[in-house]
């Protein structure tokens, strides 16, 4: 009897040893979840060392969507936190648990989900919904930011890293350049002059070395050296083709950031936008007569934002797949150009999407983004209205 006890004992133990060298990583042992629960100390202290990624959540009697944002932060913290050689820590932090600490963040409504560098830098909200890739796309974008872009006397050098984020907000005029061109090297000091004065200005200048960049050049129709573009908001505005003195440079600059800075003049606001393509477009001005009756699904938006731009062309689809049903609009408000009406629907990220039924907005939407998705979420929308 014992030994066959010792036997099996020594079949168990050389299975286990076995199955330890096939198993490989699939063996490891799942994150802790309990052990990135923070509480505010912890979490500033966790801070200082590395970046985080942290869900600011309440109790299920204040926040409905919270259990699923945190499945889906628990689903991160697998891929993050257990990486050999982590890039960011997945965290989150129950605010009901910590009113104060989470008021002084700013955080009014939840979830809300935050950046924290490494160090207590600036904070970076994520604006969007509690989507996987959208995360994913997110923590990448603020990890390849990394520090801030340094200017020198006024001049800015920008990156593949940091180009998008670095232009995302203000005014930026920006040189595509090649260290070998000859044009480029006559434009340089003069665009170190024009950094110089103005400085003072609403407006930041740069430059971007596109032989070691290529991406960024590529993406902005970059063909030849110098080209030379002025953005705002993260959009491209123009480009430069005017003369290149300091003067001349000078001019634009100030033309440029006078237009963006002057209100929009009633006169050029679009009268029959909807005409343009199947979504109709809303102003602060006939947002109230067009939602008024009927169902009206609007995005609200802003030009720059990376997930409105991928959202775009399925709004479209989406206004082209139900134009035959009675009664509906798929609709679009612009919040950088329509602040009021925005502010009045407590639009706070981009894109935020709310179904009006004869003036009433409904809750908020925050399901998937497919097209698939956008209309079944109408559909039950009609079929409650029948019940």
């Amino acid at each position: 009897m014992e030994m066959r006890g010792l036997r099996i004992c020594l079949l168990n133990v050389g299975f286990l040893f076995v199955f330890s060298i096939f198993c490989g990583d699939l063996c490891e042992a799942e994150v802790d979840i309990k052990q990135y629960d923070f509480s505010p100390a912890t979490l500033s202290a966790s801070i200082k060392k590395s970046a985080h990624f942290v869900l600011m959540y309440g109790t299920p009697e204040t926040c409905q969507d919270c259990e699923a944002a945190r499945n889906l932060f628990h689903e991160l913290m697998q891929i993050y936190n257990t990486a050999e050689q982590p890039t960011v820590t997945i965290a989150e932090l129950d605010c009901s648990q910590d009113i104060e600490f989470c008021t002084n963040l700013d955080i009014n409504s939840f979830p809300e989900f935050h950046f924290f560098p490494a160090g207590e830098g600036k904070k970076v909200k994520y604006i969007g919904d509690a989507i996987k890739d959208d995360i994913v796309q997110f923590i990448t974008e603020q990890n390849n930011a990394g520090e801030a872009v340094i200017g020198k006397d006024g001049l800015y050098e920008l990156t593949k890293d940091t180009f998008k984020s670095f232009i995302a907000e203000g005014n930026h005029f920006i040189k595509f350049y090649a260290p070998w061109c000859g044009h480029c090297k006559k434009l340089a000091p003069t665009w170190d002059e024009l950094a110089k004065d103005t400085q003072s200005e609403d407006v930041k200048i740069s430059k971007v070395d596109c032989t070691a960049h290529q991406e960024v050049c590529k993406e902005y129709g970059v063909r030849g050296y110098p080209t030379l573009k002025f953005f705002g908001s993260g959009e491209e505005v123009t480009s430069y083709s005017g003369a290149r003195s300091l003067d001349a440079l000078k001019t634009f600059v100030k033309e440029e950031v006078a237009k963006r800075n002057a209100p929009a003049a009633e006169e050029e606001e679009p009268v029959e936008e909807e005409a343009k393509g199947p979504v109709r477009e809303l102003t602060d001005k006939n947002f109230a007569e067009v939602t008024n009756s009927g169902h009206t699904f609007v995005k609200f938006y802003a030009p720059w934002c990376g997930h409105c731009k991928r959202l775009a062309p399925t709004w479209e689809e989406l206004a082209s797949s139900v134009s035959d049903m009675e009664g509906v609009t798929i609709a679009k408000v612009d919040c950088t150009l329509n602040k009021e009406i925005c502010s009045e629907n407590g639009v706070r990220g981009y894109p935020t999407l709310f179904l009006f039924k004869d003036g009433k907005r409904e809750e908020k939407y925050s399901k998937g983004r497919d097209l698939e998705s956008l209309k079944s979420y109408l559909t039950g929308q009609f079929k409650k209205d029948e019940l």
